[in-house]
């Protein structure tokens, strides 16, 4: 079976700031991150694992993401000055220019810590870590050079679906982490990742929501 594409197909060049960017009268700043996008299938199939478990008794216990808005984050910029977009995307596609394409496909639901001091509810990557890894790696330098403060990363990839609320007791944290233990997941798709994204973020009180504004090609052979 034919691998899906991250996005719609895209040219093997350097990507530049979107058409939407364009048009659109942007702020003065905007808060702005660098992701991989999830296509739409891979969305889908965590919205069906999501749906018993925000419906249980653990709904109110997390604030989950909405599945539409799940991406992997591979940078988080802050607030970030609007005419800095440009050159952020010119050193993107002379970072996504030394990596090749590369196979992802997710796995497995997991939590940061576990048991009864569960904070973080998220999915894991059974294919792609080992490249997705290796872009990050390339990427912080590179935007460190231009400006943006370094930040840790963690070394295990992953989606996040949802954080627990301050007020969640242990006997709630526990009750989320036995939930997850017993969910069942589906085998994910296996999709091709083959650019990196420049993200805006756009805060209210019905939660995040994302636009890609600048995309990068993985141009490697």
């Amino acid at each position: 079976m034919e691998q899906q594409r991250s996005c719609d197909s895209l040219p093997k060049q350097p990507l530049g700031v979107s058409r939407q960017f364009l048009e659109v009268q942007m702020p003065d700043t905007i808060r702005a991150f660098v992701a991989v996008e999830l296509p739409q299938n891979v969305k889908a199939a965590i919205a069906g694992i999501m749906r018993p478990l925000t419906a249980g008794e653990n709904a109110r216990t997390v604030k989950w993401v909405d599945p539409a808005q799940m991406h992997i984050t591979v940078k988080f910029l802050g607030e970030t000055d609007t005419s800095r977009l440009p050159a952020i995307q010119q050193t993107l596609a002379a970072v996504a220019a030394r990596h090749a394409p590369f196979a992802l496909k997710l796995a497995g639901l997991g939590t940061f810590p576990g048991g009864t001091r569960v904070r973080v509810v998220w999915i894991g990557l059974v294919e792609g870590a080992t490249p997705l890894v290796a872009l990050t790696n390339d990427v912080e330098p590179a935007l460190n050079a231009v400006g943006f403060k370094p930040e840790r990363h963690d070394p295990s990839p992953h989606v996040t679906l949802g954080r627990v609320r301050d007020w969640a007791s242990a006997a709630e944290r526990q009750a989320v982490a036995d939930a997850l233990g017993a969910a069942t997941v589906p085998e994910f798709p296996r999709v091709m990742i083959d650019h990196l994204s420049v993200m805006q973020s756009h805060l209210s009180p019905q939660g995040a929501t994302y636009r890609a504004l600048a995309r990068a090609a993985l141009l490697r052979e």
